[in-house]
């Protein structure tokens, strides 16, 4: 029995971050149906493992994959991202993959939230000079947010329109 390993790591592009929970899925490109080589969901390293065995794709005189894959949500059904226009042809019986996914297809802008809050944590939209606020960040609808940058009015501040 002939086994192949695809050991990989998925990133953000921009950041070089590690993307864990996501579902990825290892296929070896053909000329007519792409074969299923295996699946696997990334650590929180962002890392994932796939084994596949030479019978998962051989055809005809097929001894190696050619390896391309599709990256999707943690509910394994939302499409993120593709290699499939860089596949690895003639991958070798142990294969390292870094897949490096575009920010705007990971997080939809739109669903992007920016709140003002002042020193009692509330959410305001007018500040005086001198007076504190700090900006958070969120996906839209969800409670969680990063604290962006903690400010202090001054003079010299004007917001950008």
């Amino acid at each position: 029995m002939i086994i192949f390993r695809i050991k990989g790591i998925v990133r953000e592009k921009e950041s070089g971050v590690p993307l864990p929970g996501l579902f990825i899925k290892a296929f070896d490109k053909d000329l007519l149906f792409d074969d299923l080589l295996g699946s696997a969901v990334s650590n929180k390293h962002g890392e994932f493992d796939i084994v596949s065995e030479l019978t998962d794709f051989r055809e005809f005189f097929e001894v190696r994959p050619d390896i391309y894959f599709k990256v999707y949500r943690g509910d394994q059904r939302t499409l993120v991202h593709t290699t499939e226009d860089a596949v690895r042809w003639n991958a070798g019986s142990i294969s390292e993959f870094e897949i490096r996914i575009p920010w705007e297809k990971l997080h939809d802008p739109a669903r992007i939230e920016i709140m003002l809050t002042g020193d009692d944590s509330d959410h305001r939209d007018h500040f005086e000079m001198g007076e504190s606020f700090t900006v958070r960040a969120g996906v839209y609808g969800q409670f969680r947010h990063t604290i962006l940058a903690s400010i202090l009015m001054a003079r010299s501040f004007s917001p950008v329109v």
